[in-house]
């Protein structure tokens, strides 16, 4: 599990290795700062490019070293197929006993929770 954050907006990353039987399971886990927020014209952008530069079908993975890794973005739940969430707050991890993610979501000021959904 990787866990990182202040870079302005959210998000999770479920990663295994291709061509792999038994590859390992890897959660890049992604938390916006409390005071940081990407500006939200501008997050929708980022997040049709991230999709189309770093998607699991995208053409690009072919030239990277990404491509021997599947690489799939959670969604957040009430956002359609948004991936990447703007608003400010503090990551929420709860595990399950085999230490998998069991829910993943942002704490925001407002008292509103985004869920990353996969």
């Amino acid at each position: 599990m990787i866990l990182s954050g202040d870079v302005h907006y959210s998000f999770v990353y479920d990663i295994e290795i291709r061509f792999r039987h038994f590859s390992p399971k890897i959660w890049q886990i992604t938390s916006s700062g409390i005071k940081n927020q990407f500006p939200q014209p501008a997050i929708g952008i980022l997040d049709n490019l991230n999709r189309w530069f770093y998607g699991v079908n995208s053409p690009l993975n072919i030239f990277t070293k990404r491509r021997r890794m599947k690489v799939q973005g959670r969604n957040i739940a009430g956002l359609n197929h948004q991936r990447l969430l703007e608003k400010s707050g503090l990551g929420y991890l709860e595990l399950n006993s085999d230490g998998s993610p069991k829910f993943i979501g942002d704490l925001h000021c407002d008292g509103s929770v985004s869920e990353f959904i996969s």
